[in-house]
């Protein structure tokens, strides 16, 4: 197994990980890369016309090609930020095991409040059903404890952890 260059923010949708994965990389000087961004870039679509046009499946085929030659590419370390479904593909779980798995736990309620904001944004959320959002943080909810390294509770200092993990992971390889 390779160097573990990259620290992947995890998390539900609306969690906070592409803010406090901005945030954190400006503190720090380090690169931060957006993976719904990214897909978006190559598809020249967004989420949710991708999700439209071609389907949930396609979608996560092109996210888990996209983590895979980001985990074999990146020689330096990175903050990346997943899309909240990513971990829920099996395909992705040896490549974040080459990741400082972080997940953000953020409370049901603050989610809850952060999506009322942009539901448009969220194809997951486009249902008849009334509580789908919080059914679907309920059942990915053990899967993002199962896979993390770290556990931010909403609040702590992500960016003083990542400055951790760097330090450790810098002792460790000159050792």
């Amino acid at each position: 197994m390779g160097k573990k260059n990259i620290i992947l923010l995890t998390g539900f949708m609306a969690a906070g990980k592409t803010t406090a994965g901005r945030t954190a990389a400006d503190i720090l000087g380090l690169p931060f890369i957006d993976l719904d961004q990214k897909i978006e870039e190559v598809a020249g679509a967004s989420i949710s016309s991708l999700f439209a046009a071609q389907g949930e499946a396609c979608f996560r085929k092109l996210e888990s090609r996209l983590f895979a030659e980001l985990c074999n590419a990146q020689n330096s370390f990175a903050i990346v930020a997943a899309g909240g479904g990513l971990p829920m593909q099996s395909e992705n779980h040896p490549g974040m095991q080459c990741c400082h798995v972080v997940f953000l736990d953020t409370p049901w309620e603050n989610i809850a409040q952060r999506l009322k904001k942009t539901p448009q944004n969220r194809p997951l959320l486009h249902t008849s059903e009334p509580d789908a959002a919080r059914m679907l943080w309920q059942k990915r909810y053990p899967t993002y404890l199962k896979l993390a390294d770290f556990v931010i509770k909403e609040g702590d200092q992500l960016s003083e952890l990542i400055r951790q993990i760097i330090t450790g992971a810098t002792n460790d390889e000159t050792e």
